[in-house]
């Protein structure tokens, strides 16, 4: 069972709803969590905020985080959460992957999204974490999740 494991949450929430996700995995499997913040916030107005995104995922730029302290090393199980910004994830979680080692942790990738699916997320995690221990994605459209579909994708 995973709560005999030490277990992290990571993710960055925009919108809270990642976050909100990730609380009710948390809740289910205790975890340590991990939300990744920004170094510099995204632009408030909206037709911005789009412009500066549509160009870090052209680009495949990173987004400035908040560098935090932590030990990766310690943990047998990583949730990494992300929302579907352009079929992508987003450039502050693609940040964070790239500065940390993974080392031989599993790897449990959660995405929430509003029907535009799985895109390019999954291969993404498995490129910026370098791991060869990434399981199948849970998928989490409009925010509907049952403590079943937790179980499922955790068995998996």
């Amino acid at each position: 069972m995973l709560r005999d494991k030490k277990n992290l949450l990571v993710y960055y929430s925009h919108e809270g709803n990642v976050e909100a996700i990730g609380h009710h995995i948390q809740s289910m499997i205790g975890a340590d969590v991990y939300s990744i913040e920004l170094a510099e916030p995204y632009p408030e107005d909206r037709r911005e905020f789009v412009q500066v995104v549509r160009h870090e995922i052209k680009e495949k730029l990173g987004h400035p985080i908040v560098k935090k302290e932590i030990d990766l090393s310690i943990y047998d199980n990583i949730f990494i959460g992300s929302a579907n910004w352009g079929k992508t994830i987003t450039p502050a979680l693609k940040e964070f992957l790239r500065d940390n080692d993974f080392g031989d942790a599993q790897i449990f990738p959660y995405f929430s999204h509003g029907g535009t699916g799985l895109g390019d997320m999954h291969d993404e995690i498995i490129e910026y974490t370098g791991s060869s221990n990434v399981h199948e994605p849970l998928l989490v459209y409009q925010m509907k999740l049952t403590d079943e579909e937790v179980r499922n994708w955790i068995k998996k």
